[in-house]
């Protein structure tokens, strides 16, 4: 067997030996690494939803009145496939009569009092923010119209929600980095101070700093990716109970993109390797002695 073969066996075997002793770390690895599944799918999840839901496909034009000249300005505008419908103001009273909570309060009111407007039809490519302000600057500098809205208040909104979802997103990842990092690093601290021993044997017949650390990083990478097995049933029998009660209130869904879990077991991986390697070293040149 090759010097490498040797030291990765012995670390597999470090951990078989010692698996009972480090149950709890792997119970609180598995523990944070399902959490950390539900929390950064669901908030991807509401982040992909606020994303969607910021992209309007309509933009109201209210004005007095719609003659052929303002009609072929909004029609021939950029980014608008055509005018859907012209509300009068008897159209425009009897539309939100229909739509209204309160129907009953704007029965009575004249049509005098609700404004005429046009809906636009947007293109795919232009539902989005920067292109409907773009839109509605330009319209809204037409002699004749009053005012343009597409809702940019509740986009805005939407806007601060998704920045708010990334940030709290990035901040959970770099916190259970963190908290997974220092859990391999105790637990390999712990597995050196049990062979102690045999580590100054040998390092007094000459074993390198390598051949000595390996071992303890393999045992590191071992528990990683044990726990992250584990996480992914138990984050399947979760998820499976909170997507059926959340969609119930609202329709988003989870992500189970293989992409996803690629890409955490290869950096909760690095992290546990590097950890125990960090912990390798700290035993060694302050502790072996």
């Amino acid at each position: 067997m090759t010097n490498n073969g040797y030291m990765l066996m012995r670390g597999i075997g470090l951990f078989m030996n010692y698996l009972s002793e480090n149950l709890l770390s792997i119970l609180a690895l598995t523990a944070m690494f399902s959490a950390f599944h539900l929390i950064f799918l669901s908030g991807g999840a509401l982040r992909d939803f606020t994303e969607k839901a910021a992209r309007f496909d309509t933009v109201r034009v209210y004005a007095k009145s719609f003659p052929d000249s303002i009609l072929n300005k909004l029609s021939s505008a950029e980014g608008v496939e055509g005018i859907e419908k012209v509300y009068s103001q008897t159209d425009a009273k009897e539309y939100i009569t229909s739509s209204a909570a309160f129907s009953a309060s704007f029965e009575a009111l004249p049509a005098e009092y609700f404004p005429s407007f046009a809906e636009l039809k947007i293109n795919p490519e232009y539902r989005n923010y920067d292109s409907l302000k773009k839109l509605s600057d330009e319209l809204s500098g037409t002699v004749g119209i009053d005012s343009v809205s597409f809702g940019e208040k509740w986009i805005e909104a939407l806007g601060r929600m998704r920045f708010s979802v990334e940030a709290a997103l990035a901040l959970c990842a770099a916190i259970f980095a963190a908290a997974g990092g220092i859990i391999i690093y105790h637990t390999v601290a712990v597995s050196f101070y049990r062979y102690r021993r045999e580590v100054r044997i040998y390092a007094v017949v000459g074993g390198t700093r390598t051949f000595i650390i390996i071992p303890f990083v393999v045992v590191s990478a071992c528990i990683s990716l044990i726990c992250f097995v584990f996480s992914l049933f138990i984050f399947h029998i979760l998820s499976r109970v909170i997507s059926s009660e959340v969609s119930a209130v609202i329709n988003i869904s989870f992500s189970h993109s293989s992409f996803y879990w690629i890409i955490f077991a290869l950096l909760s991986l690095i992290i546990s390797m590097l950890a125990g390697f960090v912990s390798s070293r700290h035993f060694l040149n302050h502790r072996l002695s």
